[in-house]
């Protein structure tokens, strides 16, 4: 009977364990968040996502930055940064593409990266995608509140815009 008591107190422990790990890490910690952006701001280190770029493109270097620039643009972002013979884009802040209430500002940035082969062929390999998202509480002037992750609509947004220029047919 002590045996059965133990074993339902470590489960219950372990359960209680998980629950606790599943709440940190889907950004209970986010409770000053604006609820409008909840739902898409993930409060962590910003991901990569990156997609293989179909055969017919491996060896047109010029036509994958040039698409790849052109859709940044189309989504509302203003190019802050580019090197074409490295193959990176940084985009300026945008504050416009989410409004929020009174003192709350969002920003969000994209990284894109275009990735070579490493072979002799030294063609394009990959498109890498990254969106950074800042949220800031200003009041009189000064930052209140600060949160720093990415946003994962405007992340799959872009990406699903990529695929259909890049990926496979």
């Amino acid at each position: 009977m002590r045996q059965d008591r133990c074993s339902y107190q470590a489960i219950a422990l372990w359960g209680l364990l998980a629950v606790g790990t599943l709440l940190v890490s889907t950004g209970t910690e986010m409770a000053a968040v604006p609820k409008s952006v909840e739902n898409r701001f993930v409060l962590s280190d910003p991901v990569w996502k990156e997609m293989v770029v179909r055969d017919d493109l491996v060896d047109d270097y010029a036509s994958v930055w040039k698409n790849l620039v052109e859709i940044l643009i189309d989504n509302g972002f203003e190019i802050g940064f580019m090197e074409k013979d490295s193959g990176y884009v940084r985009t300026n802040e945008n504050a416009g593409l989410v409004r929020l209430k009174k003192y709350w500002v969002y920003d969000i940035k994209v990284i894109a990266k275009i990735v070579m082969d490493d072979d002799e062929t030294k063609g394009v390999s990959k498109v890498r995608l990254q969106v950074l998202g800042h949220i800031y509480k200003i009041k009189k002037g000064s930052i209140r509140e600060s949160y720093s992750g990415y946003d994962r609509l405007v992340l799959q947004d872009l990406f699903n815009d990529l695929q259909l220029v890049f990926g496979s047919r």
